[in-house]
């Protein structure tokens, strides 16, 4: 019978990245779990904030809900909307990511980005190295297992033809109605 993988490394500390941090922990199959997140808090695409100009989460300023917060619960953590709106504000459920954050009981290494996931030399498990871009250090270490929760199409593509053509542009880009009032 084969051994239980005991270290889990987790690639993104959004809203997938941690429930699976907590799912593995409530389940016990991990005597050790890192959360690895790039920015300074978690969060995700909820954040809603451009890092860069090759960077446009799909979140716009007055972007709400389109599920109710009841049915946006993490299994048990209240979503506490009180007093709002059943379809909140990206910021409201940003705060309840970041909530859930310091609600799970893994590590979480804030502002650490993951350069390389391959193949441990040893023939099982996965070797990590990351950038703690706080300290401009490098480090890497051996996870028996790896999920990649870090989401996907973060970088808008164009296509060639649609470059030169005026007002082209990505909808991760749209932010603000007030830009196409007539």
């Amino acid at each position: 019978m084969a051994t239980p993988p005991s270290t889990l490394a987790i690639i993104g500390g959004g809203a997938a990245g941690l429930i699976s941090a907590d799912v593995a922990r409530r389940f016990g199959q991990f005597q050790s779990i890192k959360v690895f997140e790039k920015r300074d808090v978690a969060g995700g695409l909820w954040r809603g904030e451009c890092e860069g100009k090759h960077y446009h989460p799909p979140m716009y300023r007055d972007l709400r809900t389109n599920l109710p917060t009841r049915l946006m619960e993490i299994p048990g953590f209240e979503f506490h909307s009180t007093g709002q709106s059943s379809f909140v504000h990206r910021s409201a459920v940003s705060q309840y990511v970041n909530r859930f954050a310091k609600h799970v009981d893994v590590d979480i290494g804030f502002k650490e980005q993951v350069k390389m996931i391959s193949p441990s030399a040893a023939g099982h498990g996965f070797s990590v190295k990351w950038d703690d871009l706080e300290i401009k250090k490098t480090y890497q270490q051996a996870f028996d297992a790896v999920l990649v929760c870090s989401g996907h199409f973060h970088q808008p593509n164009i296509p060639d033809a649609f470059r030169s053509q005026p007002h082209t542009f990505h909808s991760g880009e749209f932010d603000v109605p007030e830009a196409f009032a007539e």
